[in-house]
């Protein structure tokens, strides 16, 4: 596979990009990107590659990708067949470090979510459990204005930097 950098146009001026996702299937590009990701499969299912990790998912994935880590997720062949029915839908969080401000996460009472950042260099994945806990937060956070998605985001980072270590795994052994 080759590696992609994506840095869409739309997205340069931008410190947050927030989208639901409903279409046969994911896009196959191996990629990169200088924001963070927070991606959320409500329905879909394949094999999930970030950093060195290959792993299956399914609904209920939450994962958090870091800025500069390549990640792909490829879906089960049957959201390919030409005349198939099924439909991809996701919950795609971009941001920058910097999305509430600049150093905003450099303050102790931000360390939590600043340790979240700096482990989802190496990618992380919630236990479903978080996902259902989060689902309808996550979901609605698409019908939110620019400033009451930063809002919803930041509270959502928040509550996945308290998960404990056996509600998150480490996906990649390596940043790159």
């Amino acid at each position: 596979m080759k590696l992609v950098l994506k840095n869409p146009e739309n997205f340069v001026n931008q410190r947050i990009n927030i989208f639901k996702k409903e279409v046969p299937c994911l896009d196959t590009a191996w990629h990169y990107h200088p924001e963070y990701e927070l991606l959320y499969i409500s329905k879909s299912s394949g094999i999930r590659f970030v950093g060195d990790n290959v792993s299956y998912f399914s609904p209920g994935e939450l994962v958090l990708a870091g800025s500069y880590l390549p990640h792909l997720w490829r879906n089960d062949e049957a959201y390919y067949e030409k005349d198939g029915d099924l439909m991809v839908s996701t919950i795609v969080m971009k941001f920058k470090i910097n999305f509430m401000g600049e150093g905003t996460f450099d303050n102790s009472e931000f360390v939590e979510i600043k340790n979240l950042l700096e482990q989802s260099n190496f990618g992380v994945s919630f236990n479903k459990s978080i996902g259902e806990e989060l689902h309808d937060e996550i979901m609605e956070i698409t019908n939110l204005s620019k400033g009451q998605q930063s809002i919803s985001l930041l509270n959502i980072l928040y509550k996945l930097s308290l998960c404990k270590d056996e509600d998150k795994s480490i996906l990649s052994s390596t940043d790159m």
